[in-house]
């Protein structure tokens, strides 16, 4: 928040972001086992943290960076999102 000086408020300040956010979560929630999620998400925070203090270079970052491609890399597909005021809601994925 403080690098971009943004905030978390969703479809209102950044509805593209919003949208791309929640439709790679449906892909990744349609390709991606418990354990596979809960690692996703491990490493993701970890990067952030990282990036936030200005560590993009470390070698546990660049690690952390790979594994998540590697986990990331048989996610593809198409999605649709239906908005209705202010929500964006799951349609389909194909």
């Amino acid at each position: 928040n403080r690098i971009l000086g943004t905030k978390s408020r969703g479809v209102y300040e950044a509805p593209g972001m919003e949208l791309l956010g929640q439709g790679i979560t449906y892909v990744y929630q349609a390709v991606l086992d418990r354990r596979s999620t809960s690692l996703f998400r491990q490493l993701s925070t970890h990067v952030s943290d990282q990036i936030y203090d200005g560590r993009y270079f470390d070698p546990s970052t660049r690690t952390a960076i790979n594994a998540i491609w590697q986990l990331a890399e048989p996610a593809h597909g198409t999605v649709k999102l239906g908005l209705f005021k202010g929500h964006a809601h799951f349609l389909s994925l194909t």
